[in-house]
Formats: structure tokens, C-alpha cells, sequence
């Protein structure tokens, strides 16, 4: 066990600080590890260069600054958190080598999101509502699930496969729009209550300057609108090719299903990160549920009054934008999600039970129930990584 006094020497200087709003977010971008502390905080990093001692640098703050730290306390802190690179010369975090910042992955990267894309994928997000607009009958509906009426299985294999193709390509937008950047992406499978995700892992994002998180918080959607825009125009060109109609009007129906569940900011979609980016708050959700709560909780009520002007006055705001994900989920289940499960199900029951096993409906049946079970399996995987999760921030 590592004994810290006013006599040890900190090295620190490998840390990343970024201002947000009144803080400060530093971290280690190799160990996707980031806290937010107050400009004290940051002043006393500066000085844990491995040839201070806490005590030199506890003067030098109250010399140069007027500013007095708990400096052991304050590194004890850093050193459970694994953000010490050497103490008294002992190396506690091992620094890799600095990457070539020309390889493929910035290259393309920067080739995919740069400022003529940007434009193209805004103007393709806008024309999507704008056809919209003028044609509501090219808005889904859960019928648009089944491209083979007398064949559920089939239906719900392709739709299966055209589902995670889109979102493959949504997440490799976020690895390449974060790739421009020179930061790390890395991905894992979860569950947000009973549905299965796919994360794009960025939290090194929070070691570069505010205004250039933005763009790989918003690439996933950016390539959906493009995706959202071209199919709406096939089904122009080809109107008279009902199975290609089918097939771009079930691309539009996932498209629009993932920009719904983009509203869902409770279960951190990108767009809450594009919101607490904005608002320089690492606890928004937290607050908009604690600005809820207080309506009938006294312990509530006590939290709230303990927080800051601006902090009261955003969890406010945020609390609408919550409850209008609330409504999303509502819309997603009621209007998409339970319909065609019902449909689903129903079918393939009908088919197994007055089919023997010789007939084709029989095993478009059976397709049916091998992809529940295929995507139970994948629930159980992200339950798993997501209790992980859990147990971690314990």
C-alpha cells in the first residue's frame, strides 16, 4: 500500500485538461478515466511534475495563487482513480508511445467529416423533413416490418439483417468523425431496459476542446439522415417496383425508428451527450430526474435546494426534454414495436401449429423463433455487460 506525505514526489503531467463551463474535465485518454475539479485542482497538477514535493507544491499554490488545497487528500484521490503516471519514481501507469496522427484511420476519418460533408449531411437531415412535409404518406408504419405479407420468417430475417447493417454503419460513423480526431473508439454491446444497443465507447472525447466533441456525438445521425434521404428518393425513382418500394420504405420506417430513439436522452443517446456537452453538465440527467422527484419526495426537495442557480435552472429545462422522451418511448412501442412483435408472433405460431414440418410455412415459422432466441441471446450478453457497468460505478 502506497503511504502519500508532504515529502512525496507526483508525476501527473500526462493528464489532459479541458475546460467546461466553471470546471475542469481531466483525465488519461489511454484509460478512458475523467473527473471534473475546480480550477484548484488543475493548478496543482501543473506543479506534480515528479521534482516537486506535495509540500513544494502546496507553497507554490499558496505563494503564486492564494490558493490552499488538501494536496494529499487531493492526490489520494488522483491515485484511486489510477491517474498517478510515477510516484517518488515508481511508474504506477505506463505511458504508451504518441500515435501517428497521419494513419489510415485519421485520414479516412477526416476525408468523411470535414466541412463540405457536414454540410451535405445537414442539408440531406433537412430535405428528409421537407419531403415529409409535402408527401405524409411516405411516413412508416409497423406494416412496412413485413415486405413479404404470406412470409413473416423472411420478412423479419431480411429486416433483421437491414437493422444491423444500419447500424453498423451508424456506429462506424462515430469511429470515424471520432478517428479525424486522433481519439479512440472502441465498442460493446448493451441493453437500455429491455432494448439491445451497440455503444461506440468515446469518452477520450472529453481530453479535446469543447467545440470539436459535437461532430462525433452527431455522426451516427448524420449518416442516417443521408441513408433516410437516399431511400426516400428510390422510392421515387422506382415507384412502380413495389419490392423495391418495400425494401427503401423499411429503410425509411428504421431510420425514423433510430431518430426516435435518439429522444430517449434518459437512456443516453447521443443526443444527451450533445446536450451535456452544451451545457458543460456531467450530471443533467441526474438533476432533471431530481427536479421531478422533489414534487412529492422531501428528501428531493432538500438536494435541490443544495444546488447552484444555473443547475436549477437547467434541470428545468432538461426535465421537458426527459419527459419528451417518456413520449418517444411510448410512440416507439405503441405505433412500431408492440404492433409488429403481435403480427410476428401471431403468424408464426399459425404457421407451426397447422403445418407439418415438410411445408415452407412451417420453417418461415421457425425463422421467426430462431431470431427471438438470437436476439434473447444478445440481450443476455449486453444484461451482462451492462451489470458490469453497474458494478464498476459501485
Amino acid at each position: 500500500m502506497i503511504s502519500i506525505n508532504l515529502t512525496s514526489k507526483i508525476c501527473a503531467n500526462h493528464l489532459t485538461v479541458q475546460k467546461d463551463g466553471e470546471e475542469y474535465t481531466i483525465g488519461d485518454p489511454e484509460q478512458s478515466i475523467y473527473i471534473r475539479i475546480p480550477i484548484e485542482g488543475v493548478l496543482a497538477i501543473e506543479l506534480m511534475d515528479g521534482i516537486n514535493t506535495l509540500d513544494e507544491i502546496s507553497n507554490l499554490l499558496k505563494k503564486n495563487h492564494d490558493v490552499d488545497v488538501d494536496i494529499i487528500d487531493f492526490v489520494e484521490t488522483l491515485l484511486e482513480l489510477n491517474l498517478i503516471h510515477k510516484f517518488n519514481d515508481e511508474v504506477l501507469v505506463t505511458l504508451k508511445a504518441s500515435k501517428d496522427e497521419r494513419g489510415g484511420r485519421v485520414k479516412v476519418g477526416r476525408l468523411l467529416f470535414n466541412k463540405f460533408t457536414v454540410f451535405v449531411y445537414l442539408i440531406s437531415f433537412v430535405a428528409s423533413i421537407i419531403i415529409f412535409t409535402f408527401n405524409p404518406a411516405l411516413l412508416p408504419s409497423y406494416q412496412d416490418y413485413f415486405i413479404f405479407n404470406e412470409s413473416v420468417g423472411l420478412s423479419l430475417l431480411i429486416l433483421f439483417l437491414i437493422s444491423w447493417s444500419l447500424t453498423i454503419l451508424h456506429e462506424s460513423a462515430h469511429y470515424f468523425a471520432a478517428s479525424s480526431l486522433g481519439v479512440p473508439v472502441n465498442f460493446k454491446i448493451s441493453i437500455r431496459w429491455f432494448w439491445m444497443v451497440i455503444e461506440a465507447n468515446m469518452n477520450s472525447l472529453w481530453s479535446i476542446e469543447r467545440k470539436k466533441r459535437y461532430l462525433p456525438f452527431l455522426a451516427g445521425m448524420a449518416w442516417d439522415s443521408v441513408i433516410l434521404l437516399l431511400a426516400l428518393v428510390c422510392q421515387y425513382i422506382y415507384q412502380q417496383d413495389s419490392i423495391i418500394v418495400g425494401y427503401m420504405r423499411l429503410i425509411v420506417l428504421i431510420q425514423i425508428y433510430k431518430f426516435l430513439w435518439h429522444l430517449l436522452i434518459f437512456f443516453r443517446t447521443d443526443l444527451y451527450y450533445v446536450l451535456i456537452t452544451i451545457t458543460n453538465s456531467s450530471n443533467l440527467l441526474g438533476q432533471a430526474i431530481l427536479y421531478l422527484r422533489k414534487i412529492y419526495s422531501k428528501n428531493a426537495r432538500i438536494e435541490w435546494s443544495k444546488l447552484r442557480q444555473n443547475e436549477q435552472t437547467l434541470s428545468r429545462i432538461f426535465s421537458f426534454i426527459y419527459l419528451l422522451g417518456i413520449f418517444s418511448a411510448i410512440l416507439l412501442f405503441s405505433f412500431f414495436s408492440i404492433p409488429g412483435f403481435l403480427i410476428a408472433v401471431s403468424k408464426a405460431v399459425t404457421n407451426l401449429v397447422n403445418n407439418s414440418w415438410h411445408s415452407l410455412y412451417f420453417w418461415d415459422g421457425t425463422i421467426v423463433i430462431a431470431l427471438a432466441f438470437f436476439n434473447l441471446a444478445l440481450w443476455i450478453v449486453g444484461a451482462f455487460n451492462r451489470s458490469k457497468e453497474l458494478k464498476k460505478a459501485v
